[in-house]
């Protein structure tokens, strides 16, 4: 189903130029196993299938925050993710009510251009490869980081 957003991204790569090898959208053979690790590193589960549509709000690993600051959250990433690193990439949308996640994999600086030009995500995660960090932007701007390192790089970012 290409959504609003799905639609939107394709448009913004080809804008920007941005290659399938910075950015691209993952197979739904690739994503359906990657969704249950994440929820299973990073989150308390309540219910053996149900999944919370956000989130940050069960983290189980050390956890920072960053409150909405002065810019849009999305410009600390770079900050925070090595340039040349690649990550997989979740962006949020409602469809139908309901909160859906469309995993992408890339670098962070396209990432970073993408959710700049998109007015469809609700929210955005950026979580390492081998699963051992999560960052999270959420509807209210906030910057989150939980599991390995991310939270105290969150914590020493000096924003002024």
């Amino acid at each position: 189903m290409w959504t609003d957003l799905r639609i939107e991204i394709e448009k913004i790569k080809a804008e920007l130029l941005i290659p399938e090898t910075a950015f691209r959208a993952l197979k739904l053979n690739e994503w359906q196993g990657l969704e249950e690790k994440i929820y299973q590193q990073f989150c308390h589960l309540n219910h053996p299938t149900a999944r919370p549509t956000w989130m940050w709000t069960r983290f189980k690993l050390d956890t920072a925050w960053l409150p909405y600051a002065e810019h849009y959250p999305a410009e600390y990433l770079s900050k925070l993710v090595e340039a040349d690193e690649h990550v997989w990439i979740l962006l949020n949308e409602t469809v139908n009510e309901h909160g859906k996640f469309w995993f992408y994999e890339g670098l962070i600086g396209a990432a970073q251009q993408i959710i700049a030009e998109s007015s469809y995500i609700d929210e955005v995660l950026v979580v390492s490869k081998k699963l051992k960090w999560l960052l999270c932007i959420t509807h209210h701007d906030d910057l989150g980081a939980t599991g390995e390192k991310m939270p105290d790089k969150l914590r020493q970012l000096n924003i002024r």
